[in-house]
């Protein structure tokens, strides 16, 4: 990959460039291929107890991650290029964000929330739309719809469903956004999707829609 600048041109020698068509899939095959070696070699040293303990371990692009084996940083380097550069999140085994998730392992019970890292930022990051933008208003009123079932999905416990739930309600209000479309918006998500939401075990969707009134 050759980039010019300031009338000079740069070649990449390491990695791919970023945001192209195929960069995505090259990195995902790479590592894959990489991991496949790795594991084929466990099964080939006769490490089978170590080999499907990995075998849970699940990666998304280029984020990992791995159950049941504090050891895993010590293995970075055999599986992968030494290139690659791998930076841990967080210090805890028994609570870490990955991806939209946060995982917090309970005595009794493992609780996922959601995470978003922009909250960490010590900077806002605008990332809803205006209604007085020329972005159609419906897109607004979607994307809330779509939050609304993410949170449910994600979330296992109802009162951290209903946090984020009403965190972004109240963005989207200090924006301009109609308070009744956006209780309409949810009692139309609750009746379409009512499996989703039965985890909760609440009685009826007054529960919830009584937050917002």
């Amino acid at each position: 990959t050759y980039i010019v600048f300031a009338g000079k041109v740069f070649i990449q020698v390491l990695g791919i460039p970023m945001g192209g068509n195929s960069s995505s899939p090259i990195a995902d095959l790479t590592l894959a291929k990489r991991e496949f070696n790795f594991m084929l070699n466990l099964l080939k040293s006769k490490k089978f107890s170590l080999a499907k303990i990995l075998s849970k371990t699940r990666r998304y692009v280029d984020d990992l991650i791995t159950t049941n084996y504090l050891n895993f940083e010590s293995l970075i380097k055999q599986i992968y290029h030494p290139s690659l550069e791998m930076e841990r999140s967080g210090n805890d085994n028994k609570n870490v964000n990955y991806l939209d998730l946060n995982i917090s392992i309970q005595p009794s019970k493992v609780i996922v929330s959601v995470y978003n890292k922009t909250d960490d930022f010590n900077f806002s990051v605008v990332s809803l739309t205006f209604p007085q933008s020329n972005i159609p208003l419906e897109v607004g009123h979607n994307v809330f719809y779509s939050q609304i079932l993410r949170y449910a999905n994600i979330c296992t416990e109802f009162e951290t469903f209903l946090f984020n739930l009403k965190k972004v309600f109240q963005k989207l209000i200090e924006r301009g956004y109609s308070n009744s479309n956006l209780v309409d918006i949810i009692k139309r998500c609750l009746n379409k999707n009512s499996l989703v939401f039965q985890k909760y075990a609440i009685l009826d969707n007054s529960t919830i829609l009584d937050q917002f009134v």
